[in-house]
């Protein structure tokens, strides 16, 4: 992701005790795998901040983008109970399974969480992308194989195993979520692009 000024983010995942960690809110190795959230210059040469991101379990970043304002959006799936989230999230506590989805949000230089939520149910999910419409929602779409709650979304495919989430940009409360797919909870489906228009359309993509 790059911001208004060229600046590059990414978000990824480590098992390095030593990976360099610069100006992070978390500089430790939390346990067997760690998200991480870098932001570099436009030519790369430089770190302007770094961080780990999990609990003491296994964690995962897959996506990230950044607002007008400069607050930047993780996403992934994490394996920790004790995974950080804040008070007044959609979901503060584990919800069960092998993993659980989450959305954090970072402020602008990388010193502290803002908000975050799990989302899941008491089996499997995870959440690959994220996105940021032009009024400041945040989106996200990923796998299940639980019960997902289905919330003031008209069109919806129940029993489905993937799912996208339209939430506010505090991270605490959902405007609507939907199941699509074909009606099976157990149907791999991986998702491979994550778009919002100007109109708020969503455009998945994958395979």
């Amino acid at each position: 992701m790059l911001d208004q000024y060229n600046n590059c983010y990414i978000a990824s995942s480590t098992s390095s005790p030593n990976f360099p960690i610069v100006n992070g809110f978390d500089s430790i190795l939390n346990g067997n795998q760690d998200a991480i959230i870098i932001k570099l210059n436009s030519d790369l040469s430089d770190v302007f901040w770094s961080t780990y991101l999990g609990g003491d379990n296994v964690d995962a970043g897959f996506s990230v983008k950044v607002d007008s304002s400069g607050y930047v959006y993780v996403c992934g799936g994490t394996a920790s109970i004790n995974f950080k989230t804040t008070p007044g999230a959609i979901d503060t506590s584990y919800l069960g399974g092998i993993a659980d989805g989450y959305i954090t949000k970072i402020d602008t230089n990388g010193s502290q969480i803002i908000a975050s939520t799990l989302l899941g149910t008491s089996n499997y999910d995870q959440c690959y992308f994220v996105e940021i419409d032009r009024f400041g929602s945040i989106y996200t779409v990923g796998q299940t194989r639980g019960s997902f709650p289905i919330i003031n979304a008209p069109y919806n495919n129940p029993n489905s195993s993937n799912f996208i989430v339209k939430m506010d940009n505090s991270l605490s409360s959902i405007n609507y979520s939907t199941l699509f797919g074909d009606g099976g909870i157990t149907t791999k489906f991986s998702p491979s692009a994550f778009l919002i228009d100007s109109i708020e359309n969503i455009y998945v993509s994958g395979w």
